[in-house]
């Protein structure tokens, strides 16, 4: 069974948009008698493509060539010093398990917001080691100017 996703924003009225309405009302056709589920939660935008490249192929990447780790070491070495684990009791001891990076501390999907403080807190780690992180709108310019060279 497919599912729709709808970004409305509720406005003062508290009232649907009107586009909105019909949207939806398209959708339950298809449901015709029938039972739907209906879940209203707060609107947040998920960890992008953009930002877990940007992730991969500059923080974990640069990180590695300088402290000599492969990416994939690297990537859970910086998992752990920026925050991304859970603390799991082993025999009376803490031990830090570094999490996906596509889920927060909840396990739901991690934020852009939750990245940005990842990203953050790496290029705060990396300047006390010499290892310059650019921020990543230098990268997002740099990567959609090279998609937009190759689709002419």
């Amino acid at each position: 069974m497919e599912k729709y996703t709808f970004k409305i924003f509720v406005n003062g009225e508290s009232k649907i948009p009107k586009q909105a309405s019909i949207d939806i009302a398209n959708v339950f056709k298809i449901y015709t008698k029938k039972h739907v589920r209906i879940t209203i939660e707060k609107w947040v935008n998920k960890l992008s493509n953009l930002q877990n490249r940007y992730w991969r192929g500059v923080v974990v990447k640069e990180f590695s060539k300088k402290l000599g780790y492969d990416e994939d070491t690297m990537h859970i070495i910086l998992k752990v010093k920026c925050g991304w684990y859970d603390l799991v009791d082993v025999n009376g001891e803490e031990i830090k398990v570094p999490r996906s990076i596509m889920k927060n501390a909840d396990g739901n999907p991690t934020t852009t917001t939750e990245m940005m403080g990842i990203i953050e807190e790496a290029q705060r780690w990396g300047s006390e080691l010499g290892i310059y992180i650019p921020d990543p709108d230098q990268h997002y310019k740099q990567y959609r100017n090279e998609e937009s060279s190759t689709k002419e």
